[in-house]
């Protein structure tokens, strides 16, 4: 399977484009300009950051996905945008977040392998190279009052 990039058009595809178009209509502050681009890489981010704990490549490209999860991304979009306009999540649609959280959970758990990205990232940017914690020997003999000095 390949990786895709996630759209106006996908949500408007997977939930009637009525409820896009609400959506992008509803009343907006002057610091959000495109909300619905911003909640699709929000999720897209989530996704991704799920892919890699289960210690999985991902794509170059920061805003790609597996294909086989865009039905669970789109889930998560729309419980999130729904409430802004409005509207309260039908049983089915509730049902299906809670279906996409468990198959985030799951890949972080490695119980659900994810496709290989068409570009997969090099695993320096990947993986966390540096930082962390160091462990410290303690100071040999008996503590003396300068060693306390500063505190």
């Amino acid at each position: 399977m390949s990786w895709i990039t996630l759209t106006e058009r996908n949500v408007a595809k997977y939930q009637a484009g009525g409820m896009v178009e609400a959506y992008k209509s509803a009343a907006l502050s002057d610091e959000t300009l495109e909300p619905l681009a911003e909640v699709i890489a929000g999720t897209v981010n989530l996704v991704r950051g799920y892919i890699k704990t289960g210690g999985y490549s991902v794509d170059r490209n920061a805003s790609k996905i597996p294909s086989e999860l865009e039905t669970a991304a789109l889930a998560i979009i729309v419980a999130t945008i729904k409430p802004r306009i409005m509207q309260e999540l039908s049983s089915t649609e509730s049902a299906n977040l809670s279906d996409a959280r468990q198959l985030l959970r799951d890949i972080a758990a490695k119980k659900f392998d994810v496709s290989t990205p068409d570009e997969p990232e090099a695993a320096s940017e990947t993986t966390q190279s540096s930082g962390g914690c160091a462990l410290v020997r303690p100071a040999r003999g008996t503590p003396q009052r300068s060693d306390y000095d500063g505190l």
